[in-house]
């Protein structure tokens, strides 16, 4: 729980007709609302999906559970050490939405633009919101000579195994994508979202836990972070900026 910024993480049930079950850091109305909760509390509540994005209301404790005894919620941090700016970010086996097989590092020449989405998020201000912004991105790339060739966007699904090649082809095709500039990929396993704070598990009955925040990675030719940005009040040319740098950077050396 997070009181001063009002949020909490919820691994909640399915939500019929909305999104399965899924662990997401959620909005409260009000910081009092998470007065007297503990980690481990179940909790019954109401999810309003209002404009700002989705709210939690009329919480009330239900029951709870020793945590340490069960399933933990998926903590990035206790999976591998998280990679900050200035680490070069492993290199990791992908298959993008065109059905083929690639790393995430082939493509020596290009700064790359990084983020994790799935397509059946139901919030606007988290994936949809970073597709459009993606989208905004991609546009401005490629309108601009010096960036078109030598920058690449990646979406990473974290919702695995349903976000195949197919299901990200129908989506990518659906919100605009240009393949020349913009791929969705789905990765080997979830570690590399792991190690940017966003984690991808499943438990032993098959459901999914999902620990989603926005991040977009801004990452040099050759594999170095030149910038993380968290949430998703970005603009392009914030973010072409930072790729013009990191760019000059190799052309300097």
């Amino acid at each position: 729980m997070d009181t001063e910024n009002r949020e909490v993480t919820i691994a909640h049930e399915r939500i019929p007709g909305l999104m399965e079950a899924m662990m997401m850091a959620l909005t409260v109305r009000e910081p009092s609302l998470l007065a007297g909760l503990r980690r481990g509390d179940i909790v019954r509540g109401r999810l309003v999906l209002a404009p700002e994005g989705p709210r939690l209301e009329a919480i009330a404790k239900i029951g709870s559970r020793n945590v340490a005894s069960g399933r933990e919620p998926p903590t990035p941090s206790r999976q591998s050490d998280p990679i900050l700016e200035g680490d070069r970010v492993p290199d990791t086996v992908l298959i993008d939405h065109l059905g083929r097989r690639r790393r995430l590092h082939e493509e020596t020449t290009r700064a790359l633009v990084l983020t994790f989405v799935y397509t059946r998020c139901p919030f606007q201000n988290f994936c949809p919101l970073m597709d459009q912004r993606f989208r905004m991105l991609q546009d401005a790339i490629a309108a601009d000579p010096s960036l078109s060739r030598r920058a690449r966007l990646l979406s990473v699904t974290l919702d695995l195994p349903y976000d195949t090649s197919a299901v990200l082809k129908q989506h990518a095709d659906r919100i605009g994508v240009n393949d020349g500039i913009w791929l969705f990929a789905a990765p080997e396993d979830g570690t590399l979202a792991a190690r940017f704070g966003v984690a991808a598990n499943r438990d032993d009955q098959g459901g999914q836990a999902i620990v989603h925040r926005l991040i977009t990675v801004v990452i040099e030719p050759g594999g170095v972070v030149a910038r993380i940005l968290r949430g998703g009040e970005w603009r392009p040319q914030q973010v072409t900026d930072l790729l013009r740098v990191a760019l000059s950077k190799v052309a300097s050396r």
